[in-house]
């Protein structure tokens, strides 16, 4: 982590979007990964609030991953 923010700090213009893009699409799956391990434990998201509150995180994260992967093409269009 130490080494991809030493990089970000160090970039500008399109670069800087790109990687920041880069390393927020890596942290939003890594929130993917987390639910679904969750899931997979059993008897975990038993409860209806656990399992609302993963589902939620679960929508929400993969929205902003699809948003930020199509502002990634845009991105690399430009």
């Amino acid at each position: 982590a130490r080494v991809q923010l030493a990089r970000l700090s160090e970039a500008s213009g399109p670069e800087l979007v790109r990687l920041f893009l880069e390393l927020m699409i890596k942290h939003h799956e890594g929130a993917l990964v987390m639910v679904k391990d969750l899931l997979a434990t059993p008897g975990a998201g038993q409860e209806a609030d656990v399992f609302a509150f993963a589902s939620d995180v679960e929508a929400d994260q993969q929205m902003e991953i699809d948003r930020m992967r199509a502002a990634l093409g845009a991105s690399k269009e430009s």
